[in-house]
């Protein structure tokens, strides 16, 4: 798919939230009028969703004369193909959005040759975890180590038993049996 020429703000107003749902109140203190524009923990006012809306109005239609004169497209066309429209591959080449299908490989391939590149070699840099996988990973951390805390000696057995609801059919579990006086 090709993605769209659109633009859109979302500012979130998160008052009810923290006032019903948290019981937190905010105050503020601003220097300027619109120091705290785009606050989300108050509504914003009809002037700033102006300002706001303007800054969008001029991203898009920078945006579309960009696509234009970077596609060699009539401004026309740009704005009837744009408005936030996703494009599938062979409709994309059909509108002039793209110059050809392909995958990864084939789109370096291309960038070595404009860049007139006869060696070139490619480097993977590592993926760092996003916040939230990091905050997740604490939390089952945090869950296994409460779970010990109050399971003791019993947690080995609440582990075998979490593993076996992951196995289908039948299924038998050996213990050792309690020594016999």
């Amino acid at each position: 798919i090709t993605g769209s020429i659109g633009v859109f703000a979302l500012i979130p107003n998160l008052t009810k939230f923290w006032t019903e749902k948290l019981g937190i109140h905010w105050d503020r203190i601003k220097t300027g009028k619109y120091a705290d524009i785009g606050n989300p923990n108050r509504p914003m006012t009809a002037e700033e969703e102006q300002i706001i809306q303007s800054y969008v109005d001029t991203t898009y239609r920078d945006f579309k004369s960009r696509v234009s004169t970077g596609r060699k497209l009539k401004s026309d066309l740009v704005d009837s193909i744009a408005q936030g429209r996703v494009w599938t591959g062979l409709q994309a080449k059909q509108i002039g959005l793209v110059d050809q299908i392909g995958n990864m490989e084939d789109a370096i391939n291309i960038a070595a040759k404009r860049a007139k590149l006869s060696k070139y070699s490619l480097k993977v840099m590592p993926q760092y975890e996003n916040s939230f996988k990091k905050m997740l990973g604490s939390y089952v951390l945090m869950k296994q180590s409460l779970l010990k805390d109050e399971l003791g000696d019993n947690y080995q057995i609440y582990q075998k038993l979490k593993e076996a609801q992951k196995h289908v059919g039948v299924m038998m579990l050996m213990t050792e049996a309690p020594a016999s006086n």
